[in-house]
């Protein structure tokens, strides 16, 4: 017995100064780009007041009011992001074991913790690691867990509602993490009963009336029609069917990047709680087929570029060539079967009805959030750092599934 105490307490001190290590190397290594935002956000106040700063962007470029607030008050501070960024990642790791209602909350958070590093490079260099970026996709992604975690304690302390209300005002002018939060408070209220009070319906009417302040703002039209003309003229001549087209590609890519950690780390224990638990039925065995499958077409795909062939499981966007083989779309149908066997694998779980609904919800909001990039002109040109509140979601609903409790 006290050699089993002894090392829990090593394993505890262990992820404890692990994590801590980790936050200094990442304060070290993260600094400002010499050219383009991060400059122009520098140097955002040097001939104008706040105020008339951000009422010049909200009307002339963005609705992203309350984030450009902080970013351009803070970023000149390079003490301030250095020890935001590495912050941020543990407040969003430990609100994401919150959620999951563990007994071991340092255990999952550190599991989330090593998670969040290991999302693929190409998305964290611009979410995470780009100043600009980390104001824009890590800190609204943070605050949209911790707020989430707040509704499904108990209990909230009266300092854990102020501060949620608070972040409110930062992940409500980001698009997706707005209608992250949106979709995954509305379907916890409505799935228990218990959540259904004046705070969590009170937070997700708040969110919704600073949404709609961020999709009205005048700039976002100027902004649409000059990055249509920029990225892609033929933009407002595409119809809904053509966007939707675009708002897929982009999910299919999400899905087959290289080393996607947290997505195959997703498919791989849906894959093992099945077998080892799960409800069995014909869907369940088609499902976990499809998982396995997924999970060795992505070491396939991430050490050769693709998989079976060059159009099959590749990152690579659309292109003339592509639209007529044959391989894309068997890439594409594989991956809506892949999204529904996540869904079927998640429901067979033997876990509690409610980390089912906040898995399934956190799994297919995500690819909400990447789909919707589909409906603007810089679909492409916003490369990989729009998916990143995907990786956030593939990891919530990691974390819940990989629980061991079980179901009553």
């Amino acid at each position: 017995m006290l050699q089993t105490i002894n090392a829990n307490k090593a394993a505890r001190w262990f992820m404890i100064i692990a994590m801590a290590v980790i936050s200094i190397r990442i304060a070290n290594y993260v600094s400002l780009r010499p050219e383009a935002d991060d400059q122009y956000f520098l140097s955002a106040l040097k001939n104008i007041g706040l105020m008339d700063y951000i009422i010049q962007r909200y009307n002339t470029w963005s609705g992203r009011a309350s984030l450009e607030a902080l970013m351009v008050l803070t970023i000149g501070h390079s003490w301030f992001w250095k020890v935001a960024i590495p912050a941020t990642l543990i407040l969003l790791s430990a609100s994401i074991a919150r959620i999951s209602e563990s007994k071991n909350i340092l255990l999952m958070t550190f599991i989330g913790f090593m998670l969040l590093l290991s999302v693929p490079y190409g998305i964290n260099i611009d979410a995470v690691w780009w100043i600009t970026g980390y104001y824009n996709y890590l800190l609204p992604t943070a605050f949209v867990a911790y707020a989430l975690s707040v509704m499904l304690k108990e209990k909230p302390s009266i300092l854990e509602r102020v501060i949620s209300l608070l972040s409110v005002m930062l992940f409500s002018y980001a698009e997706q993490t707005a209608v992250a939060f949106i979709i995954l408070s509305v379907v916890l209220v409505a799935s228990a009963r218990d959540k259904r009070t004046p705070f969590s319906i009170g937070m997700i009417v708040f969110c919704m009336i600073n949404f709609v302040v961020l999709m009205k703002a005048p700039g976002n039209i100027v902004r649409l029609h000059t990055e249509t003309w920029r990225w892609m003229p033929e933009f407002s001549e595409y119809t809904l069917p053509q966007k939707m087209a675009l708002g897929f590609e982009k999910v299919h890519q999400v899905f087959v990047v290289a080393w996607n950690v947290p997505l195959i780390a997703l498919a791989a224990v849906l894959f093992f709680r099945y077998l080892y638990g799960g409800s069995k039925s014909i869907s369940g065995w088609c499902a976990v087929i499809v998982s396995f499958a997924f999970v060795i077409l992505s070491f396939i795909s991430s050490v050769k570029g693709h998989a079976l062939s060059r159009d099959f499981f590749s990152p690579v966007f659309i292109t003339a060539d592509k639209w007529s083989s044959g391989s894309t779309f068997a890439s594409y149908f594989f991956i809506m079967l892949m999204i529904a066997s996540a869904a079927v694998l998640i429901l067979s779980a033997r876990t509690t009805v409610r980390l089912k609904i906040v898995s399934l919800t956190s799994f297919l909001t995500g690819c909400i959030t990447v789909f919707m990039v589909g409906f603007s002109p810089t679909v492409y040109a916003s490369l990989l750092r729009v998916d990143y509140v995907f990786e956030v979601c593939c990891i919530a609903a990691f974390i819940c599934i990989m629980r061991e409790d079980k179901a009553p």
